[in-house]
């Protein structure tokens, strides 16, 4: 069957060698850290366990982003395991609508 919507003088086959494609350069906040693997975020929240913070999420759902205050327990790749000493709440939060972290200390 001939295809009379593919012509291969409009479309001809290219070859591309590693010189002619632009590499495109890596959010910094998301460089990788050489020693752990890790995304660099992640590693700064990480050495942050046991600061007060506050953080602010931005879901799907709702217009307005939420904020959370207390204090970082644990931290993976994906999320992180807030307390509220004041309540006595626990909250485990995706870092997938994560808008940024104030943290009410000193950071490592």
């Amino acid at each position: 069957m001939n295809n009379t919507y593919y012509n291969k003088d409009i479309f001809p086959q290219t070859q591309y060698n590693n010189e002619s494609i632009e590499q495109i350069p890596i959010n910094q906040s998301y460089k990788q850290n050489n020693q752990t693997n890790e995304p660099f975020m992640n590693n700064i929240i990480k050495t942050n366990i046991g600061k007060k913070v506050k953080i602010y999420l931005s879901f799907p759902n709702l217009e307005t982003q939420t904020e959370f205050n207390g204090i970082i327990e644990q931290a993976g790749n994906d999320y992180i395991i807030l307390s509220e000493p004041s309540t006595g709440n626990w909250k485990i939060l995706p870092l997938i609508y994560l808008n940024y972290i104030t943290y009410e200390e000193k950071i490592n």
